[in-house]
């Protein structure tokens, strides 16, 4: 029997040039719902534009991306709608420095989906504890270690109880020791059952986190499947080649 579930993200034909420079060219994807996806290649592969498409971030020149079956355009209440379905993680944490970890995980679910501050803080208290990080509320981002602002930021964005949670390299801005501690706590969330796009090129932690992997470069997917199939017995030579270079790392 045919399911008529709809991909939660669908890629069609996607291009998007910065000037004269190519950096997504004739995507194809589809992700179903509940799917983990790590997105991983070399730098200037096109990763990160491609998840920032997603969401409206970045905006495509050609072709058709549609979110739970809604197509993604310019329009403003289109991008709300799906950008209310949609939780990023970005690089940087992105935090308020002026607000409380509280405060930094409450104020879009108070203005976005009209909470009051008792229902805010009581979800916010609940994945703060989720994400190892019981009591630290009334905190300051320049108060935290990066690690523990990467985990403020992963609880900031699932306080708005996303369908579907984007990673742009979150472990990039860490100090190796916090790496870690980031990756469990991404790891640890695989029980929600939401489905997440991650652009890593912490390989170990995308054989942990995946259902599939999609290895990209010079803005095109070259090859595409579940980890242990990828990395164990890659089909191209340019993936041989990555992993390759990766294995040859100090």
């Amino acid at each position: 029997m045919t399911s008529t579930i709809a991909p939660a993200i669908e890629f069609a034909s996607v291009s998007k040039s910065f000037g004269e420079t190519a950096v997504l060219s004739d995507i194809t994807l589809s992700i179903s719902v509940g799917e983990r996806t790590v997105i991983c290649g070399p730098s200037g592969a096109g990763k990160s534009t491609l998840i920032r498409c997603i969401n409206g971030l970045e905006q495509h020149q050609r072709g058709v991306i549609r979110v739970d079956g809604e197509r993604l355009t310019r329009a403003a209440p289109s991008l709300r709608h799906i950008r209310a379905q949609v939780g990023m993680v970005f690089q940087g944490f992105n935090l308020f420095p002026h607000m409380t970890v509280l405060e930094n995980c409450t104020v879009a679910p108070r203005t976005a989906l009209g909470l009051t501050r008792q229902e805010a803080e009581g979800r916010a208290q609940a994945l703060l504890r989720r994400v190892d990080l019981p009591g630290l509320g009334g905190r300051y981002p320049s108060q935290l270690s990066g690690g523990q602002q990467q985990r403020v930021a992963i609880a900031r964005a699932l306080c708005m109880q996303p369908r579907i949670l984007l990673l742009d390299e979150p472990t990039s801005a860490l100090d190796p020791e916090m790496v870690q501690e980031v990756l469990d706590t991404i790891v640890g969330l695989t029980d929600l059952g939401m489905t997440m796009v991650c652009v890593t090129h912490e390989m170990s932690f995308a054989r942990r986190l995946a259902t599939r992997v999609v290895f990209m470069d010079e803005g095109r997917i070259v090859e595409t499947g579940p980890p242990t199939e990828l990395f164990d017995t890659p089909q191209s030579v340019r993936l041989q080649r990555f992993l390759g270079s990766l294995q040859a790392l100090p």
